[in-house]
């Protein structure tokens, strides 16, 4: 009966989200990107999985629902798609393919359909015809997401309140929890995409008042960041501000670019818990090495066609139980790498597909005016970074880096005559600001 109630109640959301879709699609696609970081820890009372069951998931319905409205009835959509775009589609063709030989079908089933909702989006999100104006308002949410996410994490280690964990090491974690808390690696690579978004909206042409609270977005997002206790996550904080610093020339930029991440991780870490701080500074591997050892073996065996999509902890349990002297408790985890979960699970044609699509994506940056280039290679790259110790395909945050990248090259790329927006769409602008 609740569940027939809340989805009845989703109706007017609908309704709502159709008419936004319908006028400017921009402001589903905010909202959205503004509670990615912690929307996942949100449960809902819906009676389904618990990967379903979240308020980004809900949101992430409700603005899909309103773009497709708007992609049916819109007099006009994106001039072109996005060259990448025919390549993930594939890149899930190959997924399904493993439901036939996977060795869980029913687990690889559920993950497919997690996979369906975030690639569907990705298409949809990328049919509309966007304009600068448009992207601003998208930077915004995600910007906005930083912030909130930061001023949580702010207040928890002012209340001394942060989650522990069970080594008693306490970590800021709200995002990738399927409504259980979340995951603090996880949470830092969801706030990437905000960091180097607010960093460059700061030192865009802008107002002293914006800039600054961009400025401010940035300093929290990074002070969640660093909460997080994730070692790869600061690991892509520093390629991405690295690649920020390098696309602009500008001295003031590269200050700030270096600047105000260093000044906020230095304060947030000098008010960190010791423990925090020692798990920031250690050496170990937390594990992993392990995990890659075995799953190498699993893919000497398995990487031909692929064990079948979200299969990996159950073909690791097997070939870990074959490990002699080991100590490790627990055995069905996940393979910390999409590099080693692509191949195990989707095989080589899968991996294969994957190079293409993300090759295909950097490619698409390639013409972008420098002052816009620099952002979109940032986010790409300190997520791949972050997912070399992560394996979070099927997680929002990844999805919308990708369709960040899109969206910017759709509205800065170089266009041809022909291609030029006529009409007062043009009269808002679709120039490079």
């Amino acid at each position: 009966m609740t569940t027939g109630w809340l989805l009845l109640a989703t109706i007017p959301l609908l309704v709502v989200a159709s008419i936004a879709g319908l006028r400017r699609p921009a402001l589903l696609l905010a909202a959205y990107a503004s509670i990615i970081p912690f929307g996942s820890s949100i449960s809902l009372p819906t009676g389904l999985p618990a990967e379903f069951a979240t308020a980004t998931t809900a949101l992430g319905l409700v603005t899909t629902a309103g773009l497709v409205v708007h992609v049916l009835l819109a007099s006009e959509g994106a001039s072109s798609l996005p060259a990448p775009l025919p390549w993930w589609l594939f890149f899930f063709a190959v997924l399904t393919l493993t439901l036939a030989w996977s060795v869980d079908p029913s687990l690889t089933l559920q993950k497919l359909l997690v996979m369906a909702s975030l690639v569907g989006l990705y298409a949809v999100s990328v049919l509309p015809r966007f304009t600068v104006r448009d992207l601003d308002v998208i930077e915004a949410g995600i910007a906005l997401s930083g912030a909130l996410t930061g001023v949580y994490a702010v207040f928890l280690l002012l209340t001394d309140a942060m989650h522990l964990q069970g080594d008693g090491t306490p970590r800021f974690q709200t995002a990738g929890g399927g409504g259980e808390g979340g995951d603090p690696n996880i949470t830092a690579a969801a706030l990437l995409l905000p960091l180097v978004v607010s960093l460059a909206a700061a030192m865009s042409e802008r107002s002293g008042r914006h800039r600054l609270a961009y400025l401010l977005a940035a300093g929290l997002t990074g002070a969640a960041i660093l909460l997080t206790g994730s070692r790869g996550g600061l690991l892509a904080v520093i390629v991405g501000i690295g690649i920020l610093a390098f696309h602009d020339r500008r001295r003031l930029a590269r200050i700030v670019y270096i600047g105000i991440p260093v000044v906020s991780l230095a304060l947030t870490f000098a008010l960190s818990a010791e423990a925090t701080q020692s798990r920031l500074q250690a050496q170990s591997a937390s594990g992993r090495d392990l995990i890659w050892s075995v799953g190498s073996q699993a893919c000497a065996d398995h990487c031909g066609r692929g064990t079948g999509w979200g299969t990996f902890g159950e073909v690791f349990t097997t070939y870990f139980l074959d490990e002699p002297d080991t100590d490790r408790t627990r055995t069905n985890v996940g393979p910390h790498s999409i590099w080693l979960r692509v191949p195990v699970e989707a095989g080589w044609l899968g991996a294969l597909v994957l190079v293409v699509a993300l090759g295909l994506t950097y490619q698409s940056m390639r013409w972008l005016p420098p002052e816009r280039r620099g952002v979109p290679i940032a986010a790409l790259s300190g997520l791949l970074v972050a997912n070399t110790f992560l394996s979070n395909l099927d997680f929002k945050y990844f999805w919308l880096v990708l369709m960040y990248v899109a969206w910017v090259v759709a509205v800065h790329r170089p266009r041809r005559p022909e291609d030029r927006v006529v009409g007062p769409v043009a009269a808002g602008g679709v120039t490079s600001r």
